[in-house]
């Protein structure tokens, strides 16, 4: 255990925690942290840059997230800045500052990340990617050791809400507890589950909820995808003006994120690695990439570095995003994969 992280928490009087982009384990991780902090009495503010999805925002304490750009805030009114599930500095902010945004010089930062591929920002770090979620980490490291982790920086009692918050956290980057799973992570969930963790809620607004529009969701997707055999890859390629020429508006775009991503990619026979396209009408392009986790042999997390400097992810999940002409992009992308192909999948 690193004691001056320990040391950092205790001399902090106001500290700002900045979870990643708005999925369940960064928002979790976020809040928890904010109430182990407030428990020992430290003034914290919670900041996140994206409003929260719909099914997120049935979680517990979701009322306690601020939506607000953190690109904009005084950091200098911090003792401390707790990032989570941030790979590099361009997580935390909203699109339009991710290739401009730095922490200001001075600032002490602790990041708790569990990526593989990631960008050196912090002054702590609290890493482990063999880890599912950033919410294991909060778990091992502030409410109870497990494992190889002998010792934690603090304990924490955890309510009934908690732990359900702490468990969709997990449920949401394991995919159901389908990929990047370890012993760990099972007895994580078990003691969450013990501490009163609800988990007939989380099964109920994660599979029992899909709007009707799910149906034409399903119908519009399904046509678009363009499967590649010899290379056992299959994309789905969304533009928003299209979306828009067919009546759909961007914001439900993540809609069609979710559809695929959780029900169609990485399910078909023989296709081990699948990549979603997002093409915005300003021309950024945003991908997002899944594997099998028993077929697939290419490191995403690689691949996506390789497309993007600032691109990033795990083994089986990653992404990028790139203010470049999206057929450039894709013909890049098919090559990249070819090549890894071609060298035991690995881009090294």
């Amino acid at each position: 255990m690193d004691q001056r992280i320990s040391q950092a928490i205790t001399e902090s009087k106001n500290i700002l925690v900045l979870p990643s982009h708005s999925d369940a384990d960064s928002i979790a991780s976020g809040i928890l942290m904010k109430h182990i902090l407030e428990k020992i009495g430290k003034q914290v503010r919670l900041v996140q840059s994206e409003e929260p999805g719909s099914k997120d925002m049935q979680l517990p304490y979701i009322q306690e997230l601020e939506v607000t750009e953190p690109a904009l805030l005084d950091f200098s009114l911090y003792d401390l800045v707790v990032t989570l599930d941030a790979a590099g500095p361009y997580q935390i902010v909203g699109i339009k500052y991710r290739e401009t945004f730095y922490f200001p010089q001075n600032t002490t930062i602790l990041c708790i990340d569990h990526h593989e591929t990631r960008t050196s920002y912090e002054t702590y770090a609290i890493l482990d990617p063999n880890a599912s979620s950033t919410s294991e980490l909060v778990f091992k490291y502030f409410v109870k050791p497990v494992g190889e982790n002998e010792t934690s920086y603090a304990t924490y009692d955890l309510n009934k809400d908690e732990s359900t918050l702490l468990l969709a956290g997990i449920i949401d980057d394991t995919g159901n507890f389908t990929w990047h799973c370890t012993p760990d992570t099972f007895f994580i969930a078990g003691e969450l589950l013990h501490a009163g963790a609800d988990l007939d809620f989380l099964v109920h607004i994660s599979t029992f909820q899909k709007p009707v529009e799910y149906n034409a969701y399903l119908s519009y997707v399904l046509p678009k995808i363009e499967f590649y055999p010899k290379l056992s890859l299959m994309i789905l390629t969304l533009h928003y003006d299209k979306l828009k020429e067919n009546g759909i508006e961007p914001e439900k775009v993540w809609e069609f994120n979710e559809c695929y991503q959780f029900n169609i990619a990485r399910s078909y026979k023989g296709y081990s690695l699948s990549a979603l396209f997002m093409v915005k009408e300003d021309g950024m392009v945003l991908c997002r990439m899944r594997g099998n986790n028993f077929e697939n042999r290419i490191d995403i997390g690689k691949l996506a570095r390789a497309m993007e400097p600032k691109g990033g992810g795990h083994f089986n999940a990653g992404g990028f995003n790139a203010k470049v002409p999206f057929d450039k992009i894709k013909q890049k992308f098919m090559q990249q994969i070819i090549l890894m192909r071609a060298n035991n999948d690995d881009v090294s």
